[in-house]
């Protein structure tokens, strides 16, 4: 038998052997699994039941907030002052429930941690379900009260956690609501510190608590740009073709042809270009594709991707139309993005002097408008 915390429990299923003349065990199969057993979590559950009911209650009200926690934080979810908090805090300390970190070199100096997660786990689940949504939305009101862009990640995380617990509809609607527009707000703050693959977890669990056709195709399509810009190409496109479906369906010409430009550029960054010219290739049959700025976005991908194909004579001529419908609307970075392109193609018809001047226009114009993207092209 091993002891941990004081209670005496098996060999973890088989898992761990005894080897060796210390007596020490080492593992003999996958740990990952491994199942806490039952007797430890009675343990630890009758610990805490013999707590004073203010000590039971404030364990509980700080497991809603994690593994650590500020006190401040704790008082407001608790709905106490935190000099109330203090003695509390104490006794849980001196029962080796909570640990405070001292140490002035450590950034979370001045906050309180479970010693063992399991005892967070147990505490949290005496909540009853009601009594954990309403903590929750405490949590997420606390933090958005801080006002600082670094928690959005807690709001939204404490919003998805009160819209899970709501009873459906109204009430989850409701919760719904605020959840995705945290959850938006916390993928566009980690997309503007280069964390896209964060900015899609985020997003994907927004559209967990999305409800309306519009607003699932604009959160497709943050994710799909968050995936292409981390070079998740495949995942890109599967976002970019569910919103452009959705789009159809809703029947806004402008987001439609919007929604198409999307999944074209990251088909041509992941090379098939293929399937980019026969989603883009409808732009030519249109009437009078460059009339709106979507269109002139689908026509800057076309030209680009008849650059690709080599089809040079075309890509001039594309991106020609594409640049006085462009310069006219005052879309500076398609400007710059298809004088890039049209430099390409007219240096593969071997018009230098032409294409250096085409390129270096392009290129001031994207350094002087912080476009990073078409500087790199």
């Amino acid at each position: 038998m091993i002891s941990f915390s004081g209670c005496a429990v098996g060999y973890a299923d088989g898992k761990l052997v005894r080897s060796g003349d210390d007596g020490a065990f080492r593992p003999s199969a996958d740990l990952r699994d491994l199942a806490v057993p039952e007797t430890l979590t009675a343990l630890i559950a009758a610990r805490l039941d013999a707590l004073e009911p203010a000590e039971h209650r404030l364990i509980a009200d700080a497991a809603v907030l994690g593994q650590s926690f500020t006190p401040t934080a704790l008082a407001a979810v608790a709905g106490v002052s935190e000099k109330e908090l203090e003695p509390l805090l104490r006794t849980l300390l001196r029962r080796e429930i909570l640990a405070l970190a001292a140490d002035p070199r450590r950034p979370e100096r001045g906050q309180y941690a479970f010693v063992q997660a399991l005892i967070r786990e147990v505490a949290y689940n005496t909540l009853a379900r009601r009594e954990r949504r309403a903590r929750h939305l405490a949590a997420a009101r606390y933090f958005e009260s801080v006002e600082s862009d670094e928690l959005t990640g807690a709001v939204a995380g404490h919003l998805l956690a009160a819209f899970a617990l709501s009873t459906p509809g109204p009430e989850a609607d409701a919760v719904g609501g605020q959840s995705r527009i945290a959850l938006r707000a916390a993928a566009d703050r980690a997309a503007g510190l280069g964390a896209q693959a964060q900015s899609v977890a985020f997003l994907e669990q927004a559209l967990t608590v999305t409800r309306e056709p519009a607003d699932e195709a604009d959160l497709r399509e943050r994710a799909g740009r968050s995936a292409s810009n981390a070079g998740q190409h495949d995942r890109a496109e599967a976002f970019l073709r569910e919103a452009l479906e959705i789009r159809r369906e809703l029947g806004v010409p402008s987001a439609i042809a919007t929604a198409t430009a999307a999944p074209g550029e990251v088909l041509l960054l992941g090379y098939r270009l293929d399937a980019a010219r026969e989603l883009l290739g409808a732009w030519l049959a249109m009437p009078d594709p460059t009339s709106d700025p979507a269109g002139i976005q689908i026509g800057a991908q076309l030209a680009k991707c008849f650059s690709m194909f080599s089809e040079a004579h075309r890509a001039v001529e594309t991106a020609d139309r594409v640049l006085a419908a462009a310069e006219e609307a005052d879309m500076i970075a398609i400007v710059a993005d298809t004088l890039i392109t049209k430099g390409g193609a007219l240096g593969d018809l071997g018009r230098s002097y032409e294409a250096i001047r085409a390129l270096r226009t392009g290129l001031e114009l994207a350094r002087s408008g912080d476009m990073p993207k078409t500087v790199l092209r």
